[in-house]
């Protein structure tokens, strides 16, 4: 009977370190005073004037965060990956962060195709991420564990259109479509495609400047002889200004180059110089001098890990990091202090109407919505400083 009694009293110990266990399970990149977050951005690549000073305020943010107690009582720990802008750089660094790093979530990839390349992955190993924003295809239908923080590149093209016609009134506009062969600029292309007819425009000119060219004279002549009203860029940084200095070169000077949000950026202003006299772009993200309480934190406190850098300015892309990591930092502030991936999934998507206090527009997920902000801001170069001037307020597509 005694030998009875002991066999049960071990069972039932048994069964209640089992069940205790079952509650205090490990879980992916969460220990009791550490959050581990992984970051798939070019750092080496042909994208990095946007995407290093993303990376760097991401670590600035954190930072940040850290120095005033973490959330939810744990630090969080940044683990950066540079996938050089290509899928096999991409996929290696997200096996890495997930399998060797495990990583609760992820801010990226960066890039579209490397974001195309990790949806199965992403999907099957029920990794939330962050993403910047890309394509409908990200986010339309809804992905769970897949946000984008802002407007679409279809979205993007539509405002530009909208802003042709609805704010610059221009009847039956002809436009120049300048892109770049990559899976970034075939999306942009295709929307312009799909949404040309509902504008009245008519696309007479489209030209391919890839990243990392250094001129770009014949696309620029082919841009003349067509004479359009507006050259239109889905492009990045470096190309962005090849197509508008060469255009300069030849005598293409009243013509508007209208951007979408990677060619807004103070480096495109600085760099072009006189060629960008003529240039507007749309930006998702404010710049580092616009006002809002949000950009005067992150403005201090980038100051303070790096003091007497005021000039020159940060880009846009800073402020994109900035915003992209307060979003996520809130979404895991909601998940409490029993986060793992399904409850920061179920935290991102209770995220309503979030005020990002001058930082970018305000933040909307849902259970059947992952695509963020709705906003953009229209910035004109202003070449003498440097600089872009907003010339709107905070607007969205009207549908």
């Amino acid at each position: 009977m005694k030998k009875v009694s002991i066999v049960l009293l071990m069972v039932a110990i048994s069964v209640f370190l089992i069940c205790d266990y079952g509650f205090s399970k490990d879980v992916r990149g969460v220990t009791d005073s550490e959050i581990r977050i992984g970051v798939i951005y070019d750092q080496t690549g042909p994208a990095t004037p946007v995407t290093v000073p993303a990376s760097k305020a991401f670590k600035n943010y954190f930072q940040w965060v850290n120095e005033k107690g973490g959330i939810n009582g744990r630090k969080i720990k940044l683990i950066i990956e540079d996938d050089r802008y290509s899928i096999p750089a991409t996929i290696s660094a997200y096996k890495k962060l997930l399998l060797k790093d495990k990583v609760l979530v992820l801010l990226g990839p960066a890039s579209s195709h490397g974001i195309f390349a990790l949806t199965s992955a992403i999907l099957k190993d029920k990794m939330p991420c962050v993403l910047p924003p890309s394509s409908d295809r990200v986010v339309i239908p809804p992905k769970r564990y897949m946000f984008a923080s802002g407007p679409t590149y279809e979205d993007q093209i539509q405002l530009i259109f909208q802003y042709i016609v609805r704010d610059l009134k221009k009847k039956n506009p002809k436009i120049a479509f300048v892109y770049n062969d990559t899976e970034h600029g075939k999306l942009g292309f295709k929307a312009a495609e799909k949404y040309k007819d509902e504008y009245g425009i008519d696309i007479v000119s489209i030209e391919i400047v890839n990243p990392g060219v250094l001129d770009a004279t014949s696309q620029a002549l082919n841009i003349k002889r067509r004479n359009p009203d507006f050259i239109v860029m889905h492009l990045l940084v470096d190309n962005s200004i090849v197509i508008m200095k060469s255009a300069m070169k030849i005598g293409v000077k009243d013509i508007p180059f209208l951007g979408t949000q990677y060619t807004c950026t103070e480096d495109t202003v600085k760099v072009a110089g006189k060629a960008a006299s003529n240039y507007t772009g749309i930006a998702i993200y404010s710049s580092w001098y616009d006002k809002g309480s949000a950009m005067e934190e992150m403005r201090k406190a980038t100051l303070k890990y790096d003091p007497g850098t005021e000039k020159p300015y940060r880009p846009k892309a800073y402020t994109q990091g900035w915003g992209d990591a307060t979003i996520l930092a809130e979404g895991i502030k909601r998940a409490g202090k029993d986060i793992d991936g399904e409850a920061l999934v179920d935290a991102l998507e209770s995220i309503k109407d979030f005020d990002m206090r001058g930082l970018c527009g305000r933040v909307t997920f849902g259970h059947d919505d992952h695509k963020g902000s709705r906003y953009v801001k229209m910035y004109k170069a202003n070449v003498k400083e440097g600089l872009l001037t907003p010339i709107s307020d905070w607007i969205k597509l009207e549908k």
